[in-house]
C-alpha cells in the first residue's frame, strides 16, 4: 500500500461534513488547522502537517478525520505503533461509511508491516549472528586466557597474578569506580557581591512587609474606617436636610448648592449652567422694561398697563420647535452619558447612541434657548465621546451577548450584537460583526446576515475568521 497516495487523497473538509466534536466555533478553527494541515502535506511540510495534527488529535479526541490522517503520516515514517493506535481511535470517534472500510484496510496493512519490520529486525539481532559465527571462532571463543600466558623462567623473582587478581582487575576496568575531584576555586569579590545582592533584597523584602504590617496597614484601617462614619455621617445629614426641605424654602436651596457643588457639570461648554442663569435674566429683563416705560410715560405709574404686559407674555411666547426639543432632549442624554461612562459604561454608550440619533435629525444650525451653541457643535461632543469609549463599551455588549448566544438565545443576543456593532464595527477582530450574521442566520434572515459576514471578509481578508464567514456564505447558497 503507498501512503503517500492514500495521503493525497484526503480533501479539505466543510463544517457540515463533519459529526460534532466540540462547540461550533471552536470546530470550526479545527477544520480549518485540518485543512492547512492538508496544504501542507501537498506542498513538502509534512513535519509542519504532522506538528499540527498531533495537537488537534490531542485537544479534539473526537476528530475522527484527523486522526485518520495522522496515522497514516506515521506510517508513512514508519511509526506503525503510533499509526495503529490513530486508526483504532479513528474508527472508535465514528467516521463515514465511506471511510470505515479503507480505515480498516489501512489498519490491517500498516499491522502487516509492523509485523514483517519485527521478523527482520529479530533475525538480524546479536544472538543471531553468533549463532552464525564460524566454528573456529566460537572455539577461540572458549579458550581459557590462561593458554595464553608463559610462565617465566625464573620463578624466584617473577609471580604471576592469581585468578581472583585478574578477576578484580577485569571487574575494574568494566565499574570503573568514581574518584571524586576536589577542586578549589578563588571567587573574585564581584561574585561575593553578586551572591549577596538576592539575599540583601530579600531581608529588604522582609523588613519592608513587617513594616507595611505593623505602620501602614493600621494607618489604612483608621482611614477607611473614619471614610465610612463620615459617610454614614453625611447620609443622615442629607436625609434630614432632604426632609426638612419640604417645610422651608431656605434647606431646599441649600440641598440645590449642594448638589451644584458636588456634582459640577462635566460638559466642555458651561451651557448646563446657563439655564439656572439665563431665567432670572429673562424674568427681570421684561421688569425693567415695565418700569422704566412706565416712569417714561408719566409720574404715575399706571396699574393697567402692568396686567397688560404680564398676560401679554405668555400669550406671545412662541410654540416650541420640535428641532429645538430634539436638541435639548439629545444635550440631556450627552450629559447623563458624561456622568455614566465612568460607572456604567454601556448605559452610557445607549445615552449617545440615542442622542446621535436625535440629532442625524435635526439641522445643524438648530438651536436651543438654554444651550450654547447649536446642533453641529453637539453632534461633534457626542461623536467625539463615542469615539473615546467605542471599544470598551462594545466589548461590554459582545461579552453580554456571547452569554445569551452560547444559551442558544438568538433573538435576544442579537440586539447586543447590534449595538456593539453600532458602536465600533471592527470590535473583536471582526467578532462583533461575525456573530450579528450568525445570529441572523440562525434566526432564518439569510439576506441581512449576507453583509456583515461580506463586511468581515472584507476587513480581515486572510484570517481564519474572514475563511469562517465564507463558509457561512455558502452554506446559506451566496
Amino acid at each position: 500500500m503507498d501512503w503517500q497516495q492514500l495521503i493525497i487523497q484526503f480533501q479539505p473538509l466543510y463544517f457540515n461534513e463533519v459529526m460534532m466534536f466540540a462547540p461550533p466555533r471552536e470546530m470550526e478553527q479545527a477544520i480549518n488547522t485540518y485543512n492547512r494541515a492538508i496544504f501542507n502535506l501537498n506542498h513538502d511540510s509534512t513535519d509542519v502537517a504532522m506538528i499540527a495534527l498531533r495537537k488537534l488529535v490531542a485537544t479534539y479526541p473526537m476528530f475522527a478525520q484527523a486522526n485518520l490522517l495522522l496515522g497514516c503520516c506515521q506510517a508513512q515514517s514508519g511509526q506503525y505503533e503510533d499509526a495503529l493506535e490513530q486508526f483504532a481511535h479513528a474508527r472508535l470517534a465514528g467516521l463515514p461509511d465511506e471511510w470505515q472500510d479503507q480505515a480498516q484496510q489501512m489498519q490491517t496493512e500498516a499491522e502487516n508491516q509492523r509485523r514483517l519490520r519485527n521478523q527482520l529486525l529479530a533475525g538480524s539481532s546479536p544472538d543471531s549472528r553468533t549463532s552464525q559465527q564460524p566454528p573456529a571462532a566460537a572455539a577461540a571463543g572458549r579458550i581459557s586466557p590462561d593458554a595464553f600466558l608463559e610462565k617465566s623462567r625464573r620463578r624466584g623473582r617473577v609471580r604471576m597474578a592469581s585468578a581472583k587478581e585478574r578477576q578484580a582487575v577485569i571487574r575494574q576496568a568494566e565499574n570503573p569506580e568514581k574518584e571524586e575531584t576536589v577542586v578549589k576555586v578563588s571567587r573574585e569579590p564581584v561574585e561575593y557581591l553578586r551572591l549577596a545582592l538576592p539575599i540583601l533584597a530579600g531581608l529588604a523584602a522582609v523588613i519592608l512587609l513587617f513594616f507595611a504590617i505593623f505602620r501602614w496597614l493600621p494607618g489604612l484601617a483608621d482611614g477607611i474606617r473614619q471614610r465610612r462614619e463620615a459617610s454614614v455621617r453625611l447620609e443622615w445629614l442629607l436625609d434630614r436636610l432632604d426632609t426638612l426641605s419640604a417645610q422651608d424654602q431656605a434647606v431646599d436651596s441649600l440641598l440645590d448648592e449642594y448638589q451644584a457643588f458636588v456634582q459640577p457639570s462635566p460638559m466642555p461648554s458651561p451651557s448646563a449652567t446657563e439655564p439656572a442663569n439665563s431665567e432670572p435674566a429673562a424674568s427681570t429683563e421684561p421688569n425693567v422694561t415695565a418700569s422704566e416705560t412706565a416712569i417714561s410715560v408719566s409720574p404715575t405709574p399706571t396699574d393697567p398697563s402692568q396686567p397688560t404686559a404680564a398676560t401679554t407674555a405668555p400669550t406671545a411666547a412662541p410654540t416650541p420647535d420640535p428641532a429645538s426639543v430634539a436638541l435639548q432632549d439629545a444635550s440631556r442624554l450627552y450629559l447623563q452619558a458624561v456622568n455614566l461612562q465612568s460607572s456604567d459604561l454601556a448605559a452610557a454608550a445607549q445615552n449617545l447612541l440615542a442622542a446621535r440619533e436625535l440629532l442625524a435629525g435635526i439641522p445643524g444650525e438648530t438651536t436651543a434657548p438654554d444651550l450654547a451653541g447649536n446642533a453641529a457643535t453637539l453632534r461633534q461632543d457626542v461623536e467625539s465621546l463615542i469615539t473615546a469609549i467605542a471599544r470598551n463599551a462594545a466589548e461590554v455588549f459582545r461579552v453580554q451577548g456571547m452569554d445569551l448566544f452560547n444559551r442558544q438565545d438568538y433573538s435576544a443576543a442579537l440586539p447586543l450584537f447590534l449595538t456593539a456593532y453600532e458602536l465600533y464595527p471592527k470590535a473583536y477582530g471582526g467578532g462583533v460583526a461575525y456573530y450579528c450574521g450568525r445570529c441572523y442566520q440562525l434566526l432564518g434572515d439569510y439576506a441581512t446576515a449576507k453583509p456583515y459576514y461580506e463586511f468581515v471578509i472584507a476587513n480581515f481578508a486572510g484570517r481564519d475568521i474572514a475563511g469562517s464567514a465564507a463558509a457561512r456564505l455558502e452554506q446559506m447558497g451566496y
